[in-house]
């Protein structure tokens, strides 16, 4: 099976992104056999189509895509209630920390009401495409994430 992409879920409708929220409806297909909520790894692709809809409006169109890329460093969740297929949820991202050569990314994931369902914040490092290696990261970007 193929991991889905923001551009993915937005392409089979399960996804429509408003700003720096991304409403879902969870695939009822996600649980595993016999289930009715979807376990984290399902949670962490959520998480995954929240930071590229963070890539996709706060970095790419300030960036020289040739030679900046980041990777996460590590990932820190907190899941306080299941998430429900066919649950209708918003996953809401923040960058909550600004390095030269690094930077934090929070992604809650609510209810209709604004429950939390799961926090996951993830840790980035700014490297070049190529190499993979650490990089200070370019002034028009860091700029515009800390607006």
């Amino acid at each position: 099976m193929r991991p889905l992409s923001l551009a993915d879920m937005e392409q089979a409708g399960y996804a429509k992104a408003e700003g720096p929220r991304l409403l879902v409806r969870i695939p009822t297909d996600w649980p595993a056999d016999g289930e009715k909520r979807i376990g984290y790894v399902s949670i962490l692709r959520l998480v995954e189509c929240a930071r590229e809809l963070h890539w996709r409006r706060d970095v790419a169109p300030h960036a020289d895509m040739a030679r900046l890329d980041s990777i996460t460093k590590s990932v820190t969740a907190d899941f306080a209630r299941p998430i429900m297929a066919d649950a209708q949820v918003a996953c809401e991202y923040a960058v909550t920390w600004l390095r030269p050569r690094s930077y934090g990314l929070r992604v809650n994931i609510v209810d209709e009401d604004g429950g939390t369902l799961a926090q996951v914040d993830l840790a980035s490092v700014w490297v070049d495409p190529g190499s993979l290696r650490p990089l200070i990261s370019d002034q028009c970007v860091t700029e515009a994430m800390s607006r």
